[in-house]
């Protein structure tokens, strides 16, 4: 009997805790805070993890006042504006040519009287917030991603080979940068003195389809594995930060727009390996190529 009672005591209880509940809600109608999460910027896809994690942005309506007995509010709302942002599509033009438009292949004529090479055909895609967790840029889709900064391109490129041993868009560039006759690894002095007489100034050449863009190297920059991490979190200030990091690389020239190639490098001789890094990036290159726009 006693269970019984005091099972209808609780039940009776909650009823009236959530009919009291209704009526309050009903009396004062409280607002809830709405919301807005941004657009999440480009991260540097290399890296396991993402560069910037944006906190939400928190855009509050003000709460309406308790009316008291025999006393007339005014329910005026105070209006906020809220932040929005959109992610952009870059469809990024040189010369009037969009970049997007078909497959693209590079080829590069070194200033040292070496024969020139070519890349192996890629296609640009734009950055969308959700481009690299879809495979988009999966070495499998011989893909390039672009994004917008300051008002250059850059392009995030894979270097090396894929999983049959192809090369990847980067990797003849890369070798030419990072090898001698394409078989012992420079030292990093032997890559800078390299990129800086030899390719600095020589002319490249992109094939979009039929239409064509002549351009040439206006700055070289490799970032050793101790300063990947800080680089990649300058991918939305990237010029400015390597022409002040990197004086020397020839970014403090730079003029936009120019397009930049960014990609993962080795290694190099007298470099002290570090295995907890994947051999395939344990080093960015990025290279400017001006097209005269």
């Amino acid at each position: 009997m006693k269970r019984k009672l005091l099972g209808f005591l609780s039940i009776s209880t909650g009823v009236a805790a959530i009919m009291l509940g209704l009526i309050v809600l009903q009396r004062y109608q409280p607002q809830m805070a709405a919301f807005t999460t941004t657009v999440q910027p480009p991260s540097d896809p290399f890296l396991n993890t993402s560069i910037v994690t944006p906190e939400p942005v928190q855009v509050a309506s003000a709460k309406r006042p308790l009316e008291s007995a025999g006393t007339t509010v005014k329910r005026n709302m105070l209006i906020r504006p809220q932040p929005t942002l959109t992610p952009k599509i870059p469809y990024m033009e040189f010369n009037g040519v969009s970049i997007l438009e078909s497959p693209m292949v590079m080829t590069f004529q070194p200033g040292c009287g070496q024969k020139t090479f070519n890349s192996p055909e890629f296609r640009v895609i734009p950055w969308v917030p959700d481009a690299i967790d879809k495979g988009e840029f999966d070495i499998s889709k011989r893909t390039a991603v672009a994004w917008e900064h300051l008002g250059y391109t850059g392009l995030w490129i894979h270097s090396g080979m894929d999983w049959l041993g192809n090369p990847l868009a980067a990797a003849p560039l890369q070798n030419y940068l990072e090898k001698i006759d394409g078989r012992v690894k420079r030292t990093p002095q032997e890559f800078d003195k390299n990129a800086a007489d030899c390719l600095i100034g020589s002319k490249v050449s992109v094939q979009l389809g039929e239409k064509l863009l002549e351009g040439k190297v206006t700055a070289i920059v490799r970032i050793p594995a101790s300063d990947v991490e800080t680089v990649s979190t300058h991918v939305m200030d990237l010029v400015p930060y390597l022409a002040k990091t990197y004086p020397e690389s020839g970014f403090d020239k730079l003029k936009a727009p120019e397009l930049l190639l960014y990609f993962c490098g080795r290694l190099l001789t007298t470099e002290t390996p570090d295995y907890s890094i994947p051999d395939y990036s344990r080093t960015r290159i990025i290279v400017a190529i001006d097209f005269g726009t």
